[in-house]
């Protein structure tokens, strides 16, 4: 991807303006509720694509999981977590509904 200088520079500040808007959302905790398991960028990115309900979705996220591991670019890690969330949802966006009947919830299938 090549941007003009002006374009990356506005990008840049962009970017900037969201990363401060974060912190100040969610200010760094310094509690100690449990580290989260670690996992592997590849262990993501497998993930992701077994979520996929279309290709083109797999792809997708196989795409931004690289360009992410490749360039973490010192981001807080409450706002990396809410990125793979949002990917997650992206890839499972266009997922079937789970059938009531075959839910192993137990729920009745006549319910609305």
């Amino acid at each position: 991807m090549n941007f003009p200088l002006g374009q990356a520079t506005a990008k840049a500040q962009i970017l900037k303006r969201d990363h401060e808007s974060f912190v100040v959302q969610f200010p760094p905790s310094n509690a100690n509720g449990g580290a989260f398991p670690t996992f592997t960028w590849r262990q993501l990115e497998r993930q992701l694509i077994d979520l996929a309900s279309e290709q083109h979705l797999a792809s997708f996220a196989q795409t931004l999981v690289k360009l992410r591991s490749s360039n973490p670019s010192g981001l807080p890690p409450e706002l990396l977590l809410r990125e793979i969330l949002v990917l997650a949802a992206i890839v499972q966006e266009e997922r079937p509904p789970i059938s009531t009947e075959t839910s192993s919830m137990g729920e009745d299938s006549s319910m609305p």
